[in-house]
């Protein structure tokens, strides 16, 4: 896994234009950008990836994106 140092991202539109409106409108303004990546091939590393992410977010606010699959669907009203 590699997570890259935190970034404060100044600019309100910066988020819309990587993430769409959907996810800007969730975000706080000025918030900051944590890159958490899975590496390799190896079995789980996006799962451990997902979960850092989503530790993070429960404990200082924000969003994971992408979504895990089963987020993605609670918010189309589907199914994963």
């Amino acid at each position: 896994m590699n997570i890259e140092a935190a970034q404060r991202v100044d600019v309100p539109s910066e988020v819309e234009r990587l993430l769409g409106p959907e996810t800007a409108a969730r975000m706080p303004d000025p918030c900051w950008w944590v890159e958490v990546r899975a590496s390799g091939t190896e079995s789980g590393a996006a799962e451990l990836a997902h979960r850092f992410a989503g530790s993070l977010t429960d404990r200082l606010g924000g969003t994971v994106w992408p979504p895990r699959p089963e987020e993605r669907a609670g918010r189309e009203g589907g199914t994963p």
